[in-house]
């Protein structure tokens, strides 16, 4: 599979990401996963989902939309925009990901 194959794949997961399909993060990313935020440094798939499980609980209505990508070898960048309700009001962020992809398609560095 082409590293964009297989982005595409995880944008489409990450773009309709649920409370309730979280567990399917699996198929998508590493055991030993590394994600890293401004907030974040953690190693481990149950940790990554334990991040995205306290947005869904303090986020409603969450929309997340990746509008561009580029790839350079096996690393994607991505710009996303993520809307939702916080404290019933309208709230987003935009940012930039630098993802990398192991030999088996699957996210090893988000």
């Amino acid at each position: 599979m082409t590293i964009e194959k297989a982005f595409e794949r995880y944008k489409t997961f990450l773009e309709g990401l649920t409370a309730e399909n979280l567990q399917d993060l699996a198929k998508y990313v590493t055991v030993d996963v590394r994600f890293r935020d401004p907030f974040h440094n953690i190693h481990g798939l149950s940790k990554m989902q334990n991040i995205f499980r306290k947005l869904f609980d303090k986020v409603t209505d969450i929309e997340f939309t990746v509008t561009e990508f580029a790839t350079s070898g096996r690393i994607v960048f991505f710009n996303w925009k993520l809307d939702g309700m916080l404290f019933n009001r309208p709230w987003g962020l935009e940012g930039v990901t630098r993802i990398t992809f192991d030999e088996e398609d699957k996210v090893s560095h988000h």
